[in-house]
């Protein structure tokens, strides 16, 4: 519990925060009152707007408000109001006034280190409690948390707004946002959406807030460490090609894997700038399983069943898994999709061009290993590189969307391997 005077000098006026909750209970006004966030101007101003037909307190509302507001009898009138209602805990009361106050920072502070000062003025008023450890990313972690959080307190003051929202306002039962639009938001380019981020388009094209997040802070020191790791991805391709093309080995499993292991080394601190992350997971894995499965269905298993195909030994199939899953989709999309595209945001500045000049650059990155292991020149391979560049640029496409929808690679990663298995199903 908070002491009184915490919040003197800090807290706004009870009209600035008013707006960030839809409706109030007497009991959350007179907490608010008696920890000196609410004044007694702003309980007989409610009362006044309270003062309607449909409300089934109107008599102890019209009681409070004909009282003299000098008399003693005023907190007894707030007492009669508050034992009308169903009781509220005081965790509850902690909760909605904690709430409201970061809901008030994040929409009226742009600095980020005003942004950590308040929150953390927030967290030593209300004590440390479960919810509150994820703000501040220098706390510790609740039990079972998993270990990676976006860098920007902004990022995280505004995941932790739209996941309890529905908890605040928990009398509506369509679980929608409240109608708050950040001060700086423009009504007529931003749509509100289920995830109540203004920022994000509505429907199909919606984006996960913590990869916007992500992207949007991104600098271009970072976007130089991702084309020279991109330099290194295309030359080490490169020279397997030759390698497998001149020895016969095959050396993609093991260098895969110590090319997605640079990134996630770079970015051990937090994961998550690199899409590996348990935020989101199941959505994830079931929207990259479904759209790959139906790929698989439609472009080789009917077809393959159809003509007659011969299937391959189950022991090479699971090997393929391996190699599809594993290698190929898990390790190319931590490497492409978590790392290098999301960092090219900052010289390029708009999200479809980095998308644009992204999708190039990974139709791209296929070239150096085929065409060194066939042994061909560049002029000789071109026909075949065009043939198959549109296919995957499509498929960048998809798994840009599913990555930018859920902000995880695990589900690209299955998406990656469902398409790619469909060469090592049939002989």
């Amino acid at each position: 519990m908070m002491h009184v005077k915490t919040f003197a000098g800090f807290a706004p006026a009870f009209s600035e925060l008013k707006p960030y909750k839809q409706s109030w209970t007497w009991q959350e006004l007179r907490w608010g009152w008696q920890y000196e966030i609410v004044t007694l101007s702003d309980m007989l101003s409610y009362a006044m707007e309270a003062a309607n037909e449909d409300n089934p307190l109107l008599d102890l509302v019209i009681d409070l408000i004909t009282e003299d507001r000098y008399s003693e009898k005023l907190e007894e009138k707030v007492e009669a109001l508050c034992r009308a209602e169903a009781p509220e805990s005081d965790d509850r009361m902690v909760f909605v006034w904690s709430y409201v106050l970061l809901a008030w920072i994040y929409h009226t502070e742009r600095e980020e280190e005003q942004l950590k000062n308040k929150t953390q003025h927030v967290y030593c008023a209300f004590g440390h409690w479960d919810y509150m450890s994820v703000l501040i990313g220098w706390m510790p972690p609740i039990p079972g948390e998993f270990v990676s959080r976006p860098w920007s307190v902004q990022a995280q003051l505004r995941n932790y707004l739209i996941k309890h929202e529905p908890e605040l306002n928990q009398e509506r039962t369509n679980g929608a946002v409240c109608d708050i639009m950040p001060p700086d938001a423009d009504p007529g380019e931003t749509e509100k959406t289920d995830l109540g981020d203004w920022n994000m388009k509505k429907g199909f094209l919606a984006a996960d807030p913590v990869y916007r997040e992500q992207m949007e802070h991104y600098t271009l020191k970072d976007m130089a460490a991702a084309l020279i790791y991109y330099a290194l991805f295309m030359a080490a391709y490169f020279w397997m090609g030759r390698e497998q093309a001149r020895t016969g080995r095959y050396l993609i499993e093991a260098g895969n894997l110590i090319l997605a292991l640079i990134p996630v080394l770079l970015c051990m601190k937090h994961l998550s700038h690199v899409g590996i992350t348990l935020r989101n997971l199941k959505p994830s894995l079931l929207m990259g399983a479904a759209i790959g499965l139906v790929f698989l269905a439609a472009w080789t298993v009917i077809p393959g069943i159809v003509s007659g195909a011969k299937l391959l030994p189950a022991g090479e199939i699971l090997y393929n898994v391996y190699q599809y899953f594993i290698i190929i989709g898990l390790c190319e999309e931590i490497a492409f999709r978590g790392f290098i595209q999301p960092r090219l945001f900052p010289a390029l500045k708009k999200e479809w061009l980095t998308i644009l000049v992204g999708g190039i650059l990974f139709v791209l990155m296929h070239m150096p290993f085929q065409m060194a292991r066939r042994g061909m020149g560049l002029a000789e391979y071109w026909p075949t590189f065009i043939a198959n560049a549109p296919m995957q640029f499509v498929w960048h496409l998809v798994c840009t969307w599913l990555y930018r929808r859920y902000g995880n690679i695990f589900g690209c990663a299955v998406l990656h391997g469902l398409v790619d298995l469909s060469m090592g199903i049939f002989g």
